[in-house]
């Protein structure tokens, strides 16, 4: 059986994974939307990275909260008040776009921004669930087959971006990307039904008392007490921290060294996604044990291939750089997340992913608003090598923790 399919056994998690294939789909064309328009627009790059922090932001805030909700609320109920908050976000920016044309750039700061804030309350309630839609032993297929379809659909969507709305922007802007925007909406709108299929999932443990501040208390706690955890969330704070402006710098990069084209720059994201999608399969095949050691080489190895992408003026070794990078990056995000849900109980999963997640993306306006001056002061190379070189150290210091060097999966994933 092709690596992952087993987690499509269970007809639960099943209809979560088609109804989040749609769903991706529909990301991919609109992902790079909001930052491509602000560079089109305006042609600041400190614009180009606020939009690119915004959009980042809400993983800071009310990101944990959103943990506390999955653990207390049936995360089904979640998942789809999400979808829908979704589309209603998208579906006044489209009415927007109908009657204005160019929208004004402000538009441009809250509606990504709005839309990270729902997305904030979608993850760990989908990453808290998909434990328990599929048997323990299969969680790690669950993983790689979700990581795998992600980069898939990214593929698709960015094909059609850079095949079909491509030469759409280029003859009319004013449709292309309403076009863009409605079909997202429609994207989120079929996941939404499939996520209503779902059994309830609420909390297997319940509180007779809430009280927001200890339920917080206790995630963090668990993150920080444990010798795995604590590493690796301080390690993707690090990482997400040096690489929170790659979008920025990517389109930046587009406009200075190749064409300044939409296309252009889908086809280097179609590159990136098709060695994601493979190196998803190569890692589900492979099932990695050591989960620290997968971490500290796959980030080392990816940070590697950033500063070499600084120095690749050329776009077809820009976009080799692109396929190594998207090769490694799985031996990450893989492993990784498996283990940090096999690492603690359902009581606290919805918490602990949001930590994970406010880690990762919550430092990301940072990043983005010093990529976003970098450019301007420093330039495009050495923007690079920055990201790169905070890259493999992020990858590397965790090292200096023998439960991280040691850490393997547990034996019934």
């Amino acid at each position: 059986m092709v690596p992952g399919l087993r987690a499509l056994e269970s007809p639960a998690f099943r209809r979560l994974w088609i109804g989040q294939t749609v769903s991706q789909f529909g990301d991919a064309v609109y992902g790079l939307l909001f930052i491509f328009m602000a560079s089109k627009l305006t042609e600041n790059d400190v614009i180009v990275g606020l939009v690119a922090a915004l959009t980042a932001l809400p993983y800071f805030f009310p990101g944990p909260l959103a943990g506390v909700l999955a653990d207390r609320l049936d995360r089904r109920t979640v998942l789809v008040w999400s979808d829908l908050a979704s589309i209603i976000i998208l579906g006044a920016f489209l009415l927007l776009l109908v009657f204005t044309g160019d929208p004004p750039v402000w538009t441009l700061l809250v509606t990504p921004c709005l839309l990270s804030t729902a997305n904030v309350f979608f993850f760990p309630a989908r990453a808290a669930a998909v434990p328990r839609l599929v048997p323990e032993d299969r969680l790690y297929d669950a993983t790689a087959l979700g990581s795998a379809t992600m980069n898939l659909m990214q593929l698709i969507g960015l094909g059609l971006a850079a095949g079909l709305l491509g030469p759409l922007e280029k003859a009319n802007p004013t449709v292309f990307f309403p076009l863009a925007i409605g079909i997202n909406m429609a994207t989120f709108a079929v996941s939404a039904l499939f996520l209503r299929s779902l059994p309830p999932l609420p909390p297997e443990e319940k509180r007779e008392k809430h009280d927001w501040k200890a339920e917080l208390a206790e995630g963090f706690q668990t993150v920080w007490r444990h010798g795995v955890l604590r590493p690796i969330l301080l390690a993707n704070m690090a990482a997400s921290l040096s690489i929170g402006g790659f979008m920025v710098a990517y389109t930046a990069t587009n406009r200075a060294w190749f064409d300044g084209k939409f296309a252009t720059l889908a086809w280097i994201e179609v590159a990136f996604v098709v060695s994601m999608l493979v190196g998803s399969l190569a890692v589900a095949q492979a099932r990695v044990s050591r989960v620290g050691a997968a971490y500290a080489v796959g980030t080392f190895i990816v940070g590697l291939t950033v500063i070499l992408m600084g120095y690749s003026q050329i776009y077809g070794w820009f976009v080799f750089w692109n396929i190594v990078a998207g090769l490694a990056l799985p031996i990450v995000t893989v492993p990784t997340p498996t283990y940090m849900n096999l690492a603690v109980s359902d009581s606290v999963r919805g918490r602990v992913n949001s930590f994970s997640a406010m880690v990762s993306a919550g430092v990301q306006p940072i990043g983005a608003g010093i990529v976003g001056v970098g450019l301007d002061r420093l330039g495009i190379t050495t923007v690079y090598v920055v990201m790169g070189l905070g890259l493999m150290a992020a990858g590397l210091a965790p090292l200096a923790s023998r439960q991280f060097r040691e850490a393997r999966m547990p034996s019934s994933a």
